[in-house]
């Protein structure tokens, strides 16, 4: 027997028994195959989650709610793109298919982490998501799909590998479907508690809404349309090694100018650089914050993260920058959404 097939399911299997069998293999995934053998896509506990919302019941059939364009490869000669895709989406495997049928089977052992934190995480979740509409109409940002999983789910697997535990989400926009695909968060390993914003707080202003005994801890706040392979223990303790009341990460951005710029002196030309690129550090939707950095700021009033920068500027107080050097991608707009996909290196064959 093959080792993929303890984790093969058919079609007209029901939802029950294909929960039955991710519970078994710890891989968090059914591979889909027709009653002839051709596998059809991927079932995970996320999509037996969506159905169960959606209306079905465990004696419903998986057919509607299998993912029939999950990444996959054709040989192990894409391992290594294929390990690079399973990083950035924390997948736990990858089938091998050719002619329509599995071959084979690239998965990842998942271990805990070497070291925990009781440093609480807040997640931003509550936005419109206004330019990645017509998608956001009746699905909130959070919940866009990159890889066959769900933004929120790749970030909270990522902050478990990572070591972090109690995590709070503050919601807005379509709240209840976050709050009931995400529950308590014990599918994740972490304990899962909701702030809901009546109206919008900013990016930042839901932190006041964290109970004190966790602001006294340093506080992890990252926003929840964020695709990155970043390890969030890294952060924290870089901010916990430095004498700043705020440090956020940052990474690389490149902008090419499609022209010829010229560099000139008293009216002549010094210089002429083709095409030049422009380098900046930018801002990454994640940052580390002490309890200080919000002193004079008002609960339940909006607040942004620039607003507490420039506050902390203004007064001379330090901010730490932690460079992200892996992978990282804002999900704000479709053609970010695109550039994910595109990403990975691989798709559906």
């Amino acid at each position: 027997m093959n080792d993929w097939d303890a984790l093969i399911v058919h079609t007209s299997s029901t939802l029950r028994s294909a929960m039955e069998i991710i519970d078994k293999n710890g891989l968090q995934t059914a591979l889909v195959n027709s009653a002839e053998g051709t596998f059809i896509g991927t079932l995970t506990d996320g999509d037996i989650r969506r159905a169960i919302l959606a209306g079905a019941t465990l004696a419903d059939p998986i057919d509607p709610f299998v993912n029939r364009n999950p990444i996959t490869i054709l040989s192990m000669d894409d391992h290594q793109i294929a390990l690079d895709a399973m990083e950035r989406l924390a997948l736990r495997c990858i089938p091998i298919v050719r002619n329509a049928r599995i071959v084979g089977l690239l998965s990842q052992n998942t271990t805990a982490p070497l070291r925990t934190f009781d440093n609480p995480v807040l997640i931003m979740a509550g936005g419109r998501g206004e330019r990645l509409k017509p998608l956001t109409n009746s699905t909130p940002k959070p919940l866009i799909k990159v890889g066959g999983k769900t933004l929120l789910e790749i970030l909270l697997e990522r902050l478990a590998s990572s070591g972090f535990s109690n995590v709070w989400i503050s919601v807005h926009y379509l709240s209840e479907q976050i709050e009931a695909l995400v529950g308590s968060g014990d599918q994740f390993g972490l304990k899962v508690s909701y702030i809901k914003e009546k109206s919008p707080l900013g990016t930042a202003g839901a932190y006041l809404e964290l109970p004190r005994e966790y602001r006294e801890l340093d506080t992890l706040i990252v926003n929840a349309d964020l695709v990155t392979n970043v390890d969030f223990s890294d952060l924290l303790l870089a901010h916990t090694n430095s004498k700043s009341l705020v440090t956020i990460g940052v990474i690389e951005h490149l902008i090419e100018v499609p022209f010829g710029v010229v560099e000139t002196a008293n009216g002549k030309v010094t210089s002429i650089i083709e095409k030049p690129t422009i380098s900046n550090l930018v801002y990454a939707g994640v940052g580390v914050y002490c309890e200080s950095a919000f002193f004079g700021f008002e609960s339940g009033k909006p607040i942004n993260a620039t607003d507490v920068y420039g506050k902390l500027i203004n007064e001379k107080k330090e901010i730490g920058v932690f460079e992200i050097s892996g992978y990282w991608r804002d999900i704000g707009t479709g053609e970010s959404l695109k550039g994910a996909h595109q990403d990975l290196g691989i798709g559906a064959r």
